[in-house]
């Protein structure tokens, strides 16, 4: 089944490297490096204590990733 990965590149938790070996191990995936954005950067509201890296825009990626899901969806 074809897959949809957002990495971000500032993510210590899940790093790059995860989803470039997930990459490597099947053909259907397609990986989305996010530039700036972090481990939470990709929930609605992030957990209590952390703050978006500085110069993150958090509502225009969301409406980003949004956008890019319905596409990759429609095109299944």
């Amino acid at each position: 089944a074809p897959m949809l990965v957002f990495a971000g590149d500032l993510d210590t938790v899940t790093p790059l490297q995860q989803a470039e070996l997930l990459k490597q191990a099947t053909a259907s995936v397609d990986v989305r490096i996010v530039p700036g954005a972090d481990h939470f950067s990709f929930m609605n509201t992030r957990p209590p204590g952390t703050a978006d890296p500085v110069g993150f825009d958090r509502e225009d990626q969301l409406r980003t990733l949004a956008q890019e899901t319905l596409e990759f969806v429609l095109g299944c």
